[in-house]
C-alpha cells in the first residue's frame, strides 16, 4: 500500500577542529583540537582548500557546500578548452544567475568574476585556473569555480590553495563524515559521536587518504543497518564510466536467464531470455555461483528452453561487449502498445530517448489503444532519458520531487512538450534534437509492470506515472531503492554515493521500501515477455476494459451485417 514515509528529523552536528595547528605541528589529535575563528574547508569537487568561518557547517542541500548565518561557500571543478569556455560554462550551467561578469586576475593568473544570485542569495563567483589539473570520468578539469556570499568573497578567495599537503588524512575523513552526517537520509539513526570516538584512534596515525577509506565504508555500513540500500563508496571513479565489459553478457534469476545483452558473447551465441542453465562445462549448475570461463575464455552452457527436456549446448567465448540495451517497443498480439525500459548504463541519453520515441510513434500509428510500460528488468541508471523516452505516454506537468530528510525540496522534475526539466532547467534539450511523437489518442490508458528487479531510476520512472489518470500497476513489489542518491567526487578521486532524499510523486506521496502494485501477479521468467506472461496478460485484460480500448475491442468483435 502506498503511503507517505515517516518524517525523519535530526539536529545537524557541527564538528569543529583547529586544523591550522594540526597542519603546523601534527601533535594535536584531530578530535581534541581547540576552537578557532576559522576552519580549513576542503572543496572536494574542486580539489582545493580555503579558510572559512569556523561556525559554518554542511547544510542539507541549501546554500552550497558549507553555510552559516553569515554566508556560504561552494566550489566546483570546470572543464573547458580555455578560460573563456570555462567561464561560459558557469553562465549556462545554473551555478549562478548572472548579473555581471568581468575579467580579473588572481595571484597573477587570468580569471573571470561573476556577481549574481545563488539559491536566492547574493553571490560572487571566481573562475580560476587549477594549478594541478586532473582527470575524472573521462574529462579533464583545468579550472574551478569558487562561489561565496559577497562579504566573505575576498578573504576566502585569497586563502585558496591547491597544495595537497594541506589535506591531511584526518581532515579528509572528518569532512567526508560531516557530509554523510549532514545529508544521508538515515543519518539521524546513527550515533555519530560514538562512531567517531571509536574511529579516531584507528586513523590518527594514517599517512595517506586511502587509509581512511575503510572508515567511510564502515559509516555507510552503519547506515545500512537502518535501511540504507542505496549508498556506496567507489575508490576508483573510472569504474563508473566503463562502457564495455568482459564476460558472458547474461544476468540470471536463480538459473533462469533474465537479461541477454544483444552485443554480448551470449547474445551472439543465441542464448535467450527464459533459458534455464542446468549445467556449466558439464557440471550441474544450481544458480548460486558465478559462471566462470575456462582457459581461453570459453564456457559451454547446457540450457533447457521452454520446457524442452533435451538441453541445448551453447559454447561461448567471453570478451568485451556494449552495455546499451535500447528500449523494446512493439505491438502485442492483442493490439496493445508495449515498451520495456532498461537501464541507461552505456547509453547515449539522446539515442535512448530517440529509440523510445521512434517505437512509440510506430506502434501508435499501428492503432494501439492502450500501453504497457514494463520496468521489471530495469536496474536503474539515469532517469531523465527514461522519463523523456516515454514522455508522450506520460503527459505534461510536474512528475517527481526529491525531498531531504528535513523536508526541503532538493529537486523538482517536470516534463513539458517533450523536454525533461530539473529545477526548471531543460536537462536533455530533446526537442531541439528529436521530433516529438504526437499520439492519435492523447493520454491512453497505461499499465505499469514492476517487480523486485525494478530498482532505483527504474522505480523513479514508474513513480512518474502515479497520479496520472488511467494508470494501474501490475506485478510484484519493486526493489525498494526509492531513497534517491547523489554522487560526490572526493578530493582524492574517490566517489561517494549517498542516499539522501526521498522520491515523492505528483501527489507528494513517498515510497520508502518500494512500490506496491495494484494487482499482485508473479513473474514467470521462463515465459517472460511472451503472450503467456501472466503479468502481461493481467495488464492486457485491464486495458481492454478501459473506455478507449473497450470501444476498439467492441468494434473488432462485432459481426458485420450481411
Amino acid at each position: 500500500m502506498r503511503g507517505r514515509a515517516k518524517g525523519i528529523h535530526v539536529v545537524m552536528h557541527a564538528f569543529r577542529v583547529v586544523f591550522v595547528l594540526l597542519l603546523l605541528v601534527g601533535a594535536i589529535p584531530w578530535f581534541a583540537a581547540a576552537e578557532s575563528s576559522t576552519q580549513l574547508y576542503i572543496g572536494h569537487r574542486a580539489r582545493l582548500t580555503a579558510e572559512i568561518p569556523a561556525d559554518w557547517a554542511i547544510p542539507d542541500f541549501a546554500g552550497g557546500d558549507y553555510k552559516g548565518d553569515s554566508g556560504f561557500v561552494i566550489s566546483q571543478a570546470l572543464s573547458g578548452d580555455g578560460l573563456v569556455e570555462a567561464c561560459d560554462r558557469v553562465t549556462t550551467g545554473g551555478y549562478i544567475q548572472q548579473i555581471a561578469v568581468k575579467d580579473v586576475t588572481w595571484h597573477g593568473e587570468d580569471a573571470c568574476q561573476f556577481e549574481g544570485t545563488f539559491d536566492g542569495s547574493a553571490a560572487v563567483g571566481l573562475v580560476i585556473p587549477h594549478l594541478h589539473p586532473f582527470s575524472s570520468g573521462g574529462e579533464v578539469f583545468a579550472f574551478v569555480l569558487v562561489l561565496t556570499d559577497p562579504d566573505h568573497f575576498t578573504e576566502i578567495t585569497d586563502s585558496i590553495s591547491f597544495d595537497p599537503e594541506h589535506v591531511t588524512p584526518q581532515l579528509y575523513l572528518d569532512s567526508v563524515l560531516d557530509l554523510v552526517e549532514a545529508r544521508a537520509w538515515y543519518a539521524g539513526d546513527v550515533n555519530w559521536a560514538r562512531f567517531r570516538t571509536n574511529a579516531e584512534p584507528l586513523v590518527q596515525n594514517a599517512d595517506t587518504l586511502e587509509e581512511t577509506h575503510w572508515v567511510i565504508k564502515d559509516a555507510l555500513t552503519n547506515l545500512g543497518y537502518w535501511g540504507d540500500n542505496h549508498s556506496g563508496f567507489i575508490e576508483d571513479l573510472a569504474q563508473l564510466t566503463v562502457t564495455r565489459q568482459q564476460g558472458l553478457g547474461i544476468i540470471l534469476e536463480n538459473r533462469v536467464v533474465r537479461i541477454v545483452y544483444p552485443d554480448s558473447p551470449a547474445g551472439r551465441a543465441g542464448v535467450r531470455v527464459g533459458d534455464t542453465v542446468v549445467a556449466v562445462d558439464g557440471l550441474g549448475f544450481n544458480g548460486t555461483r558465478q559462471i566462470q570461463t575456462g582457459p581461453g575464455g570459453l564456457v559451454t552452457l547446457s540450457i533447457v528452453r521452454h520446457g524442452v527436456s533435451q538441453p541445448v549446448m551453447v559454447e561461448i567465448e567471453s570478451g568485451p561487449f556494449n552495455l546499451y540495451l535500447p528500449p523494446i517497443v512493439e505491438q502485442t498480439s492483442d493490439g496493445m502498445g508495449y515498451i520495456e525500459l532498461f537501464t541507461t548504463y552505456g547509453a547515449d541519453p539522446i539515442q535512448y530517448v530517440a529509440d523510445g520515441h521512434e517505437g512509440i510513434d510506430r506502434v501508435d500509428e499501428a492503432g494501439a489503444c492502450g500501453w504497457i510500460v514494463d520496468v521489471r528488468r530495469n536496474a536503474g541508471g539515469g532517469y531523465p532519458p527514461m522519463v523523456a523516452g516515454v514522455g508522450p505516454l506520460l503527459g505534461d506537468g510536474p512528475i517527481l520531487q526529491m525531498e531531504t530528510r528535513e523536508g526541503r525540496v532538493r529537486m523538482s522534475i517536470d516534463y513539458r512538450d517533450g523536454n525533461f526539466y530539473r529545477n526548471g532547467v531543460d536537462t536533455l534539450n530533446v526537442v531541439s534534437t528529436l521530433p516529438l511523437p504526437k499520439l492519435n489518442a492523447p493520454q491512453p490508458p497505461v499499465a505499469i509492470l514492476i517487480g523486485p528487479g525494478t530498482v532505483s531510476a527504474g522505480e523513479d520512472a514508474a513513480i512518474a506515472f502515479i497520479g496520472r489518470p488511467d494508470v494501474r500497476f501490475f506485478g510484484e513489489p519493486s526493489g525498494g531503492y526509492t531513497v534517491g542518491n547523489s554522487g560526490y567526487s572526493l578530493y582524492d578521486g574517490a566517489f561517494l554515493i549517498l542516499a539522501d532524499s526521498a522520491i515523492t510523486d505528483r501527489n507528494s506521496d513517498t515510497y520508502i521500501g518500494g512500490i506496491e502494485p495494484d494487482e499482485i501477479v508473479r513473474t514467470d521468467w521462463t515465459i517472460y515477455g511472451t503472450a503467456d506472461d501472466p503479468v502481461i496478460q493481467a495488464a492486457t485484460e485491464w486495458l481492454e476494459q478501459q473506455p478507449g480500448c473497450a470501444q476498439a475491442t467492441l468494434v473488432a468483435t462485432t459481426p458485420e451485417a450481411g
